[in-house]
């Protein structure tokens, strides 16, 4: 028991002169002395100690400019989840600058915490004329995007949030994420995908909840070309005139042979709306070679 208590008291005084170090090295960031600037952060860096980390967080937390960027500078060598809300904390106010890039990538490394953490960030009520928020939320669309694979899960929930805000960040995030090199951050297949989820019209948008379930979490086989599938099952599945224009329109503004397979047979469609969405579509793609999906 005495060895026990010995051995508690010793680590607990190591703990606390841990913490005293961080500190004086931590207020040395700020000296008027470059070198003692320099010397701080250089043994800041060298020896992460994870009794260090609450100290550097909690100065984080009131640093502005220059010592904003060394802390993060410094955090970077830290792969520790406790510094997920620390971080995100620092990014508001919203620059857009060099320690901003910085904090995404550190988030980006923590994965999957760090993702939910982030679309979880973004406020209940959203402000879409607020400049700075806008920045913050695309800021956040982009680090969660590269989080991919395990980003799809937060991104998903964001779609369907109702939240006007993490909506956005799901519908940016996602192409970040997943489209193909060529669409660069257009993916028309995401953009479909996207616009299902969201629609007004109830059918679509549980068509497309439903689908998005039915994988149970397990995303890595997703392909968001599915959309066009599902969306067509719908229009076939007794749906109402009004489901089956919208239907009609979305698919209309993703040209590839599936696609034109159906407008083909829409043009017989029995209300005139759908067939002149068909029309339209097939006279301006049909001299062309669509996407074969």
């Amino acid at each position: 028991m005495c060895l026990l208590l010995a051995s508690c008291t010793a680590l607990s005084a190591q703990t606390v002169n841990t913490a005293f170090r961080t500190r004086a090295l931590v207020e040395q960031l700020s000296s008027s002395d470059c070198g003692l600037r320099d010397t701080a952060k250089s043994e800041l860096m060298r020896s992460p100690n994870p009794d260090s980390l609450p100290v550097i967080l909690k100065a984080l937390a009131s640093s502005r400019g220059e010592l904003r960027s060394v802390l993060v500078d410094i955090l970077g060598v830290y792969k520790d989840p406790r510094k997920i809300s620390a971080l995100i904390e620092a990014a508001r106010p919203h620059e857009g600058d060099s320690t901003d890039v910085k904090l995404g990538d550190q988030l980006t490394e923590l994965g999957t915490p760090a993702a939910q953490a982030l679309m979880d960030s973004l406020p209940a009520k959203c402000d879409e004329s607020d400049d700075e928020l806008a920045g913050y939320t695309s800021w956040v669309a982009d680090v969660i995007g590269h989080i991919n694979p395990w980003s799809l899960p937060a991104l998903f929930a964001g779609l369907r949030s109702g939240n006007a805000c993490k909506q956005r960040a799901g519908q940016e995030g996602l192409q970040v994420c997943c489209a193909r090199p060529e669409y660069g951050l257009g993916d028309p297949d995401i953009t479909l995908f996207t616009s299902a989820v969201l629609s007004d019209d109830e059918r679509i948008r549980s068509a497309a909840g439903q689908w998005i379930d039915s994988f149970r979490g397990e995303y890595r086989n997703f392909e968001f070309a599915g959309t066009i599938e599902v969306l067509i099952a719908a229009y076939q599945k007794d749906a109402p005139s009004a489901t089956m224009i919208e239907i009609s329109r979305l698919l209309a503004s993703n040209p590839c042979s599936r696609v034109t397979r159906f407008m083909r047979a829409a043009i017989n469609a029995p209300n005139p709306k759908i067939q002149q969405i068909a029309h339209e579509y097939l006279a301006k793609n049909h001299r062309t070679r669509p996407a074969s999906r």
